[in-house]
């Protein structure tokens, strides 16, 4: 019987939305008696199974929850409603503001990979292999402040790919940078999973998900459309885009 390294049962995710700084103090004052915010729902009753080693793909257009749905798996915010059981270490690259903007790349590759190798106790490639995956030459040494968000997720993708995670949640990352830096970030992925870490990948990118993910799920509106096999997803989702059209 196979293991799963990641289970949610009837995840929901409903954000607050204050159109006005005083309305969460006038919220906070009356301890909830009076509601000043929007509901915003996000995720609506998402259930999944990924066993250990495998590759899912989350595809939907923009909006549609994917980067709502891997922040709960990561841990970074909690849900509504639901639970969600990870089994093994995580990274995650899904925050891409988390890096110190004041500083630069290679001093923020200096910072994440003594956090990182700490908190996962492990030995990480030198600073100057992850720059050389990273390949931003002279905007290396500039404040990350000055990136696009496409350079700061390469940066993101060279130092959280350097680790060996058992589970790598990893969003939208096959889009960015040019072609020759989505095929070096599609063999690493293949590679991690050689070694049996578990993926989650949500992207645009049809073709790579192809070549990549075993499954794929389709979340539309925060909802779970479909999910199956990769051809039999995609055809499904290609139906779906063409009747929003």
């Amino acid at each position: 019987m196979s293991e799963l390294a990641i289970e949610s049962q009837n995840l929901s995710k409903v954000f607050r939305v204050y159109r006005h700084p005083a309305q969460r103090i006038a919220e906070w004052i009356s301890l909830g008696r009076v509601q000043c915010h929007d509901s915003v729902p996000a995720l609506s009753s998402v259930s999944l199974a990924v066993e250990k080693g495998e590759a899912l793909a989350l595809l939907g257009p923009n909006g549609a929850g994917k980067t709502t749905l891997l922040r709960l798996l990561a841990g970074f915010i909690s849900p509504t409603q639901g639970e969600i059981r990870v089994d093994g270490t995580v990274a995650a690259m899904t925050e891409l503001n988390t890096f110190h903007r004041l500083l630069s790349g290679r001093r923020n590759i200096a910072e994440m990979r003594l956090q990182i190798g700490s908190i996962l106790g492990q030995r990480l490639p030198s600073i100057e292999e992850i720059a050389e995956f990273a390949d931003l030459g002279e905007f290396l040494d500039r404040p990350v402040r000055t990136y696009s968000r496409g350079m700061r997720a390469r940066l993101a993708f060279s130092v959280l790919s350097s680790v060996r995670p058992r589970i790598l949640l990893c969003d939208e990352v096959l889009g960015a940078g040019d072609a020759q830096f989505r095929e070096r970030c599609a063999r690493r992925l293949k590679a991690m999973r050689e070694q049996g870490t578990t993926v989650v990948v949500a992207t645009h990118n049809l073709s790579i998900v192809r070549e990549l993910c075993d499954r794929a799920m389709v979340l539309w509106g925060g909802e779970t459309r479909d999910t199956g096999p990769v051809d039999q997803v995609l055809k499904s989702y290609r139906n779906m885009l063409r009747g929003s059209r």
